[in-house]
């Protein structure tokens, strides 16, 4: 299926943005960390360092 760009869009911000914000938030990442956005095998995304 084909759903374009805004669709996409949004879903990165509901999903990477806000597990980004939340580790800020925490304390968990702070600036010039280089980060990574995985997907476990819960089909779940995780942040790592």
């Amino acid at each position: 299926m084909n759903f374009g760009a805004r669709p996409l869009k949004r879903t990165i911000q509901d999903e990477i943005e806000t597990l980004i914000s939340k580790a800020i938030v925490a304390d968990e990442i702070k600036r010039k960390d280089k980060i990574e956005i995985i997907v476990n095998s819960k089909n779940e995304l995780e942040l790592k360092k």
